[in-house]
């Protein structure tokens, strides 16, 4: 995630299973999945796996 979040990036709050479930918090790009295929489970699955997917490897030999 960016360090400074512009003061005027629209965010939206999804709660696809209801309130007391989990919560995300979408960025403009949520809102492209949503036009490609206009599913809350589709769009936050390919988010999530996104997500997944920057984050860097864990070394099987790191210490801690």
């Amino acid at each position: 995630m960016p360090s400074a979040w512009a003061d005027d990036l629209p965010a939206v709050l999804v709660e696809p299973d209801g309130a007391g479930g989990p919560a995300y918090l979408t960025l403009p790009n949520y809102r492209a999945l949503l036009q490609y295929n206009c599913s809350n489970f589709y769009a936050l699955s390919v988010a999530l796996l996104a997500d997944r997917l920057a984050q860097p490897e864990a070394d099987p030999d790191a210490q801690g």
